[in-house]
């Protein structure tokens, strides 16, 4: 006797990998830059809105290929560039190369 596969039978992302779109950003996302233009990365620890990181999180899961930290990177950047195009030109370097950390003071 046949073992019966115990799966939901068809793979929701069919229908949606399907579509023209969906494919170009899959295969946009497959591209990985040259070693030389990888940039240093470091860890940030941020706290943000519950509801706002289970939309994140849901957004994440539905597209194949991304991750978190491809998000927060991609999103980061697309909000400094617009927050730069207001000021003018890139903001300067900081004075004092720490910011500070801890719990604000109420």
């Amino acid at each position: 006797m046949a073992k019966k596969n115990r799966t939901i039978g068809v793979n929701p992302l069919t229908d949606y990998l399907s579509n023209k779109d969906t494919k170009k950003r899959v295969a946009q996302k497959d591209i990985k830059p040259a070693v030389e233009e990888r940039a240093l990365k470091t860890r940030v620890t941020i706290h943000l809105p519950v509801d706002l990181i289970d939309k994140v999180k849901n957004a994440v899961y539905w597209e194949p290929g991304l991750t978190l930290t491809d998000f927060a990177e991609q999103a980061l950047a697309k909000e400094l560039k617009r927050w730069e195009k207001e000021w003018g030109e890139e903001y300067p370097k900081r004075k004092n190369y720490h910011l500070k950390g801890g719990r604000p003071l109420k």
